[in-house]
Order: structure tokens, then C-alpha cells, then sequence
């Protein structure tokens, strides 16, 4: 699930007191009588919700570990040894800002640095095992805590939502 664990890019501007008030209700977002409004505000709590829930990533598996780094963590555990060039394409960030991120890693001692195989002259970016084990050990806190928030949803539900969570995000790639 890489994509819900990089910050959503998408261009939604929602109210601070919609943002903090929780879901909108149909009655809410009738005033506009738009459902395509509905769901900006609705994705736009959600992303709210998901910078939260990154930055108490980062936190849980360094104190000192900035919510992008957590990003690029993530990646590294999921997708396994990267080149910098490709984090930049992945992120949407330039290369400062990926440098920046992978030398805070590197000095937590959440990454390092190997040569790459085809390539001396570059080098992968892998998780340390001790890296690697603190953000799966997030991973599980926070699937364990999904799974509390969707205790009462009936199977169908889930499906359901995984299905247009899928395709939304099919949707957005594709752009």
C-alpha cells in the first residue's frame, strides 16, 4: 500500500473546520449538491488523517525520523533496494530533498548504502534489518488498529471499499 503510505498529491483544499469535524455528512455536502464535492471533502479529511497517521509512523520508529523519511522507509521495505534516481521519480521530490531524507535514514541507522551489482559507479538504497524491523513493526500497529476501526464493517463492506479505493487509485496513477 504504498501509495496510502506517501502523502496524497492530490489538490484538495478542505476548510479547517470541516477537516477537524470528521466525516461530512450527505445533508452537509447537499448544499452543494454535488457528490463530486462530496468525495473532494471526504478524501480531503482522509488525507488529513493520513498525514497524522504518517507523522506517528515516523515517530514510532525513530523520535528523530521526519514523515517523508518514513515514506521513503516504507518504500525500501516494500519495494527492496532502490536507486535515489528512482525515489525521486517515486516521490515527486528532487534530489536535495531525497538526499536529505536518505542521509537523516542513514544516520539513524534505518538504511544504507551498497553498490549496485550492474553498476559500481551507483548505489542502492536497502532498509537495515534494524530498519526493516521497526517499520514492519508499524506496519502491524497500524493494520492491527484498521482492524479495529473496521470491526463492525460486514465483509461485503470491506470489499467494497477496498474495490473503490483500488480503482481511485488506478484512476489517479493513470493521470
Amino acid at each position: 500500500m504504498s501509495g496510502v503510505a506517501m502523502e496524497a498529491t492530490m489538490d484538495v483544499k478542505v476548510p479547517p473546520n470541516l477537516a477537524a469535524s470528521g466525516p461530512i455528512s450527505p445533508a452537509a455536502a447537499s448544499t452543494a449538491d454535488d457528490e463530486v464535492r462530496r468525495i473532494q471533502l471526504e478524501l480531503g479529511v482522509l488525507v488529513s488523517h493520513a498525514r497524522t497517521a504518517m507523522r506517528d509512523a515516523a515517530t514510532y520508529v525513530h523520535p528523530e525520523l521526519q514523515s517523508s523519511g518514513y515514506a521513503i522507509l516504507f518504500h525500501l521495505v516494500q519495494q527492496g533496494p532502490t536507486l535515489a534516481r528512482g525515489l525521486v521519480e517515486v516521490f515527486g521530490l528532487d534530489k536535495a530533498a531525497v538526499s536529505r531524507q536518505v542521509g537523516q535514514l542513514e544516520q539513524l541507522g534505518l538504511i544504507a548504502r551498497r553498490p549496485h551489482p550492474d553498476d559500481r559507479r551507483a548505489q542502492l538504497l536497502t532498509a537495515t534489518p534494524g530498519g526493516e524491523a521497526r517499520c514492519r513493526a508499524d506496519i502491524d500497529r497500524r493494520s492491527a488498529r484498521l482492524r479495529e476501526l473496521l470491526a463492525g464493517w460486514t465483509a461485503a463492506d470491506l470489499d467494497s471499499l477496498a474495490s473503490l479505493l483500488g480503482r481511485l487509485n488506478r484512476s489517479v496513477t493513470l493521470r
